[in-house]
């Protein structure tokens, strides 16, 4: 069974170290994991990342474009992902013919919310944080605007721009899914021992 992990970074950062760790468990064990990440700190089998001139260029320039409507609504730097910016994720995805995917942390412009419909194969959502289902905000707090509805009334004291959020939350990852996705939580448990 081939198994591709799905992350916006391996080896850096909570979710891509935690995507990381869990792709060499697996492989530790004998299972045939895969990953496919934007970037990578350093080369490795078994990890697939942009190799030419333009997808390294484009793997530094679909964060920067994944920032303009986090500009636009003047949200603080890494509070929204809108997950706007075309790409080729699917194709990288269909190419590798993976008996499951399972996604970690998907943003900066890594993976647009339209590919969910797109990925014929099981998912498994490990969910670093709550954009899959808030609708473009990473974490919440106590706000509840993704199931109350946006309006100005509850709209967060930081952000002063244009509320993109109401956008995100109709086109983004907290719209319908018309398939069958697992999400899982990420929680630490010393499965595979230290790696």
């Amino acid at each position: 069974m081939k198994i591709l992990q799905v992350s916006t970074t391996a080896q850096r950062f909570g979710a891509g170290i935690a995507a990381y760790r869990l792709h060499k468990g697996l492989r530790s064990i004998g299972a045939d994991s895969w990953m496919l990440v934007n970037s990578v700190s350093q080369r490795e089998d078994f990890i697939l990342s942009p190799t030419n001139n333009l997808g390294k260029i484009m793997a530094r320039l679909y964060p920067e474009l994944d920032r303009i409507p986090g500009h636009i609504s003047r949200s603080p730097p890494g509070v929204v992902s809108s997950s706007w910016v075309p790409n080729r994720l699917i194709s990288r995805i269909k190419a590798q013919s993976a008996d499951i995917v399972n996604l970690h942390w998907v943003n900066g412009g890594f993976m647009r919310i339209e590919a969910l419909s797109k990925i014929r194969h099981p998912i498994v959502w490990t969910l670093h944080d709550m954009w899959a289902f808030s609708g473009g905000e990473h974490y919440l707090g106590e706000s509840t605007r993704y199931k109350e509805g946006y309006s100005v009334s509850n709209r967060p004291d930081l952000e002063t721009g244009l509320d993109v959020n109401p956008v995100a939350r109709a086109v983004g990852p907290g719209a319908s899914h018309g398939g069958s996705i697992l999400y899982a939580a990420a929680i630490r448990i010393p499965l595979f021992g230290s790696l």
